[in-house]
């Protein structure tokens, strides 16, 4: 039957670069939300993981490239396959870990902590929304998806 014509392609893919202007990072962002590696530079400290590694190394904020999307966004499977095909691309480039079972997600909290859920269900059911909600907020940046 095709796409739903009611929604909207709004997904990006972007690139993290260093201060020598090499990509270090791919990600999927969605138009007109805060992206997803801007909460984990808020709570570099608190989070493990290769991207808040990197983070920790920095003095300031890396550079957010738009490597797709920027004109006519991308519906958000294709943002995250094109990302994923993306990051063999480019040497060096941090890898997400995708593990078998429960993916954890965090939330910057008012008071700069950082609450982490051990799986998407669980977060699901600790800010009582759908499932669905919780992949929704991961893609606008209001959760973190820490894989």
């Amino acid at each position: 039957m095709g796409r739903d014509p009611g929604r909207q392609n709004t997904h990006y893919v972007y690139g993290l670069a260093n201060e020598s202007g090499a990509i270090k990072s791919i990600g999927v962002a969605q138009h007109g939300h805060t992206s997803p590696w801007s909460r984990v530079w808020q709570a570099r400290d608190q989070l493990p993981g290769k991207l808040a590694e990197w983070f920790r190394t920095l003095e300031s904020p890396p550079k957010e490239i738009t490597i797709l999307g920027a004109a006519v966004g991308l519906d958000r499977k294709t943002a995250r396959a094109v990302g994923g095909m993306l990051a063999d691309v480019f040497p060096g480039c941090i890898r997400r870990t995708k593990p078998f079972g429960p993916r954890a997600v965090g939330r910057l909290q008012a008071d700069g902590t950082f609450q982490v859920f051990s799986s998407y269900a669980v977060a699901a059911r600790a800010l009582q929304v759908r499932r669905q909600a919780i992949f929704d907020m991961v893609d606008s940046g209001r959760l973190v998806d820490l894989a």
